[in-house]
């Protein structure tokens, strides 16, 4: 079973972005001779279970909302609608991601300061506001 996580993992990121999910659906159902398995049908509540246990539980500490994509790359691997949007959504993310990785090394180092300092206000004032509202 270990192995054939690895090998699945293996297969995902050899994939080319933009259609690792739609290439993951792929290989799933080649293996696959029946639409609803017992395993596609624990893929199905699994996926669901965790993004909407994830959009609940999703400002609570350990949790956190990084849980629905793997909800969510679950719910791809059976319908091809979901590994569509998140093929598209990588590729938006790391283009934004290219672009903000861009901006950041062109930034001076007071720049770079001040928006670490904004960040981390903000993360204290959300932080103080958690704490006042469950225990203030």
């Amino acid at each position: 079973m270990i192995e054939r996580m690895r090998r699945s993992l293996q297969d995902f990121q050899e994939s080319k972005p933009g259609r690792r999910f739609r290439d993951r659906y792929d290989r799933r159902h080649e293996e696959q001779h029946s639409r609803l398995s017992p395993s596609s049908i624990l893929y199905i509540v699994g996926g669901v279970l965790l993004v909407f246990a994830s959009l609940i539980l999703g400002p609570a500490p350990g949790f956190g909302f990084g849980s629905a994509f793997v909800g969510l790359a679950l719910l791809a691997s059976e319908f091809m609608f979901i590994a569509r949007f998140l093929d598209k959504s990588e590729v938006r993310l790391r283009s934004f991601g290219r672009e903000l990785r861009d901006i950041w090394r062109t930034l001076p180092v007071s720049g770079k300061a001040l928006i670490v300092l904004i960040a981390l206000t903000i993360l204290v004032a959300f932080l103080y506001g958690l704490y006042w509202l469950f225990f203030g």
